[in-house]
């Protein structure tokens, strides 16, 4: 071989590794998705056959290109200069394209469709309850007095009782003690009504009679007042005037008396002893006369002045205040009465109501000792309550609250004596399921902890108004096996069913879509049906029933071996694809 030949071998080698990605871009191979049912027409690429080794580089000599093309990979090496060649490379803009299968245009497309038929409907509606008894007895501490209970002792919680047996006993003494000091109070009482009973008695009595007595008090005040008015106060007046008259003339006479003694002592030469003291006595006595005379001058003149004005006076005010007490006596004397009635009535009322006390306190003394009302086990606190059915309330606080020698609040509800059998089912329901339960459905009941056994259960009440709590109850029957190992307030999980249909046409909720806009949306809806033999698709309005999962029943409209879009949208666009001209 020559070195000629070898040089055009050489450029013809790396010509083909340039050309390589080109080539593979320019015929692609177009890979469908298992998905699809049928690509295209015309994006479907028939592979050619592929040509031998000769007559590649024949054709590859014939269309070599003369200047570099647009797109190329980065090369390792230094790339030669291509030599021209009598055959040029292949162009891939000018390969020769695919031809189409006729037979691939004429097939009619294929649609995402089914067939309607019938088939089992059944909706079950599960939720969670707790199993009961229909036999229950609250035991309540409730001492309507005696309020102060220290426990003695009492029955351990879960203890199976029969009826009668002793649940919990209470000391004794502090009843003893408060009952002594009610029976003296009580006895203070009666002692007391008593004697408000006598006061009102003789208080009627006198009644009349102080109402004489006040009539005539202000009947003699007046009158006295008239008199010394009209008569002692003139009276008072002149009597001291008179004294003094009486006074001066007792001084002019003695002394008129004095003056004859002298003038005839004095025409006696001789004064006899007898004389002298006749003398000495007379002006004595004009003594005297005179000093009582100056008495009586100076009480005159404070009578007139002084004393008989303030009497005068206080008489006058005297009369005004009689005559107010008077009229206040008068128009409230009956009061005096009607309040002591008043009085007598209200210690009635405190004595009964003691009275009633001591009769309630008497039979708090029952409560010191409580006994079960019947057969069945013993559970701590409040079960089934009135605010909050088919729950325990307060069994941790009851169990806190009996410790020996403590004190239990007195209201609390500590037992309640439950048939250890359960025979009925109680289910909180929600309120969207409300219209699913009715009494007679049937259904099965799985206790939590036996979670591979059924049993059968039916709806027997149901409680349209909600509960204190907001709740809507529903009461199911249950008949359980003697064996089974099920206590009340043991938690369930229940499955009714609410809704069997042997023969339902159910469609994917997909293939539907209402219109909103219509009044009958609510059971109304739309879905597109494809007619093979015609090959029309048409939009179809249908009566929708009960959705189940993804499917929705149809009650209306439809037929069995309709063919319809398994999704509304794929219907709605297959529809305005086959439309278009």
């Amino acid at each position: 071989m020559s070195l000629h030949f070898f040089t055009k071998l050489l450029s013809f080698a790396l010509i083909a590794i340039f050309w390589a990605p080109s080539f593979s871009q320019a015929a692609p191979t177009r890979i469908l998705s298992p998905r699809s049912k049928k690509a295209p027409a015309t994006q479907k690429v028939v592979k050619a056959p592929e040509k031998t080794t000769e007559k590649k580089q024949a054709d590859e000599k014939k269309e070599a290109p003369k200047a570099e093309p647009e797109t190329k990979p980065a090369p390792t090496l230094a790339e030669p200069t291509p030599e021209k060649t009598d055959h040029p490379t292949p162009d891939p803009k000018k390969r020769e394209a695919p031809k189409e299968d006729k037979s691939q245009q004429d097939e009619a497309p294929k649609h995402d469709t089914l067939d309607l038929k019938k088939e089992r409907l059944r909706l079950i509606v599960k939720l969670n309850g707790v199993f009961e008894s229909k036999k229950a007895e609250q035991v309540r501490l409730k001492g309507e007095v005696f309020t102060n209970f220290e426990l003695k002792k009492a029955v351990a919680h879960g203890t199976t009782v029969n009826k009668g047996d002793v649940l919990i006993e209470f000391n004794a003494q502090k009843y003893q003690e408060a009952l002594a000091e009610k029976k003296r109070a009580l006895r203070l009482s009666e002692l007391s009504l008593q004697e408000q009973e006598i006061s009102l008695k003789y208080l009627q009595l006198r009644h009349p009679l102080s109402r004489e007595a006040f009539e005539r008090d202000k009947k003699y005040a007046d009158e006295d007042l008239q008199y010394f008015l009209n008569i002692q106060q003139a009276m008072l007046t002149k009597i001291p005037r008179t004294n003094i008259k009486i006074a001066q003339f007792s001084v002019d006479t003695a002394k008129e008396e004095l003056k004859q003694l002298e003038k005839m002592y004095a025409e006696d030469d001789l004064v006899e002893d007898t004389e002298e003291f006749i003398l000495k006595r007379s002006k004595f006595m004009v003594d005297i006369y005179e000093f009582y005379y100056e008495i009586d001058k100076i009480y005159a003149d404070r009578s007139l002045e002084i004393t008989l004005p303030r009497l005068a006076t206080s008489m006058r005010y005297s009369a005004r205040l009689r005559d107010l007490s008077y009229r206040q006596n008068k128009e409230t004397f009956d009061f005096i009465l009607e309040q002591t009635k008043l009085r007598y009535e209200n210690a009635k009322q405190t004595h009964a109501k003691l009275q009633e006390d001591f009769t309630k306190f008497r039979k708090d003394k029952d409560m010191l000792t409580l006994n079960a009302p019947c057969d069945g086990v013993v559970y701590y606190g409040d079960y089934n309550g009135k605010y909050s059915a088919g729950k325990w309330n307060n069994a941790a606080e009851v169990a806190a609250s009996l410790k020996i020698e403590e004190d239990v609040r007195n209201g609390l509800i500590l037992f309640t004596i439950i048939d250890p059998k359960p025979t009925q089912l109680r289910l909180t329901v929600p309120e969207k399921e409300l219209h699913w339960i009715k009494i007679g459905t049937k259904g099965t009941v799985t206790p939590t902890a036996f979670p591979n056994v059924r049993y059968k259960t039916q709806v027997m009440q149901r409680n349209d108004i909600p509960s204190p709590a907001g709740d809507y109850v529903a009461m199911l029957s249950v008949d359980l096996p003697d064996e089974a190992a099920i206590f009340p307030s043991m938690t369930n999980s229940v499955e009714l069913t609410v809704y069997e249909k042997k023969a339902a046409f159910l469609v994917p909720t997909a293939a539907l879509k209402r219109d909103e806009m219509q009044r009958d949306s609510w059971n109304h809806a739309y879905l597109y049906v494809y007619n093979e033999a015609e090959k029309t698709i048409k939009k179809k309005k249908v009566k929708t029933g009960y959705i189940k999962g993804d499917k929705t029943e149809l009650t209306g409209g439809v037929a069995r071996g309709l063919k319809i879009f398994k999704k509304f949208e794929d219907g709605e666009k297959a529809q305005e694809k086959a439309t278009k001209p």
